[in-house]
């Protein structure tokens, strides 16, 4: 059932949010755009239903989404340079890349967390009623 499977991925979706503010370490926000994923996916198929509101949802989860893996191929990227400090012999050279990433995720995990409250703002259960009555809408449109 739609209904069902939707709140699942937008209840799951709010527990990673909530899991990664707590703790925001990569794993858990890599866990949290894993999530944004499905319900973006989930908001393309329904986006016909509801054209104005379901796109300008889905364009938020795929920007949250975005964000997220920015944020991820940083924390990769910075991981991959510290087990490699042969790559950068200086230290001055790797400290100032390390504090560059480091400052660019800040911004970046700010910037999810604004975008991620706003997603993920309604409780599951009011967010599917929503996509409920714009499905009964549509399909009385469509009769």
């Amino acid at each position: 059932m739609l209904g069902v499977g939707l709140q699942r991925v937008y209840r799951q979706g709010r527990k990673a949010l909530a899991l990664a503010q707590q703790d925001p370490s990569p794993d858990h926000l890599h866990a949290w755009r894993k999530q944004v994923k499905y319900l973006w996916h989930q908001l393309q198929v329904l986006q016909p239903i509801q054209l104005g509101q379901l796109t300008a949802l889905a364009e938020q989860a795929h920007t949250l989404a975005n964000t997220l893996g920015d944020d991820h191929d940083l924390a990769v990227l910075a991981h991959t340079c510290l087990a490699h400090p042969d790559w950068f012999p200086a230290g001055a050279t790797r400290q100032t890349l390390a504090d560059l990433m480091a400052r660019r995720r800040t911004l970046l995990q700010e910037q999810a967390m604004t975008l991620g409250h706003r997603l993920y703002a309604d409780k599951p259960s009011i967010f599917v009623d929503r996509l409920r009555e714009y499905w009964r809408a549509w399909r009385g449109k469509a009769s």
